[in-house]
């Protein structure tokens, strides 16, 4: 009987631990997800700025304006 029960113990403690890695692991996975929508936020404001700015050189190049002055921000 005691070897049942420390059987059960056992079991009972290994789906505990596996319970708590679960909710760790998940736990986990949510905030890397919150944080990828952030960095992903910010590759795409990067990416804006830098189409943006690419664009202005070119309208500034095109009309003759290429001087420092003008590209300036």
């Amino acid at each position: 009987m005691e070897q049942k029960e420390a059987a059960l113990a056992d079991t009972e403690h290994q789906i505990a631990r596996e319970v708590i890695k679960a909710y760790a692991d998940a736990t986990s996975s949510l905030k890397n997800l919150d944080a990828s929508a952030i960095l992903d936020v910010r590759h795409e404001r990067i990416r804006c700025l830098a189409e943006w700015r690419s664009a202005r050189l070119r309208l500034l190049a095109s009309s003759g304006q290429m001087g420092r002055a003008a590209a300036g921000d």
